[in-house]
């Protein structure tokens, strides 16, 4: 409230203007879109990170399989060595128990990885030399049983390498070098996530609650500028907060404003007009 000469006072209180109130709803129309959003990119940070553990979990099940079909191929080649020590074609049998063993492996690990296209060639290449390694020591044990020993040991000399699992065996090795450096990628991705939707749920609900305050606050301010207030009849104070406040410190303390003694324009001409009539009527 600010009557200086030839200055028009202030009419309208600043929390009671068509602005503040269209602030007020702009803020609660932002805190609304705010929640929204934050909904929306806490739950997209939480499906990629679920998507990456799932990628994990499946990495993780590649391994074991891989495990075991490197267990099976150990497996595999001591059978063989055992035949090529002793020479005794009984042992064929189990070296192909075994090849049978490694191929239902080999088979567990298609399936596994069937999600994981980027394996088809190299499980494919394992499968056709696991196919190969069969024929052999199928057609070994068809001719020790045809009692033709010294072709069995002539030819398993000859094909030292055909005989033991170790093309099969470095096959596989190269499998499980490249399935950990794609775990280690995992790994690193899943940490990655984990760190994105920690910091968009923090900065989402750290947006909402500055909103939420903001309209609180602006709540706040306009509920107070529509309170009643209470005047004393006789010594024109206001109470205001539990003390008696004259006019222009309550005009400070509630809104802020300073205010300055003056005489309006119109009074001023007024009482210049009654002073000129007086001095008129003099004699």
């Amino acid at each position: 409230m600010n009557s200086f000469p030839g200055r028009p006072p202030r009419a309208r209180e600043p929390l009671r203007s068509p602005w503040f109130r269209r602030a007020l709803w702009l803020s609660i129309l932002a805190t609304f879109l705010g929640v929204a959003w934050s909904w929306q990119a806490t739950h997209f940070a939480r499906r990629e990170r679920e998507s990456a553990l799932a990628r994990q979990a499946r990495a993780h099940a590649l391994d074991l399989s891989l495990v075991e079909l490197s267990a099976a191929a150990t497996q595999a080649d001591a059978a063989a060595e055992v035949f090529l020590v002793t020479w005794r074609s009984s042992f064929l049998d189990d070296a192909l128990a075994t090849e049978d063993a490694l191929r239902r492996r080999l088979a567990d690990l298609r399936a596994t990885s069937a999600a994981d296209t980027t394996l088809a060639p190299e499980l494919d290449t394992l499968d056709s030399l696991l196919a190969q390694r069969r024929e052999n020591f199928a057609q070994l044990i068809a001719w020790a049983r045809a009692g033709q020993f010294n072709r069995v040991r002539e030819w398993s000399e000859a094909h030292h390498d055909a005989v033991r699992a170790t093309v099969v065996q470095t096959a596989i090795d190269a499998l499980i070098a490249r399935q950990h450096r794609a775990r280690a990628v995992e790994t690193a991705a899943v940490a990655a996530a984990s760190r994105r939707s920690d910091r968009v749920m923090y900065l989402s609900w750290t947006l909402e609650a500055s909103l939420c305050a903001l309209v609180a606050w602006l709540l706040w301010r306009y509920e107070r500028s529509r309170q009643l207030v209470i005047m004393c009849a006789w010594s024109r104070t206001i109470q205001f907060e539990g003390e008696w406040l004259t006019f222009e410190q309550y005009l400070e303390r509630r809104f802020g404003l300073q205010t300055s003694h003056g005489v309006r324009p119109e009074v001023a001409a007024q009482i210049d007009a009654e002073d000129r009539e007086s001095q008129a009527h003099r004699p």
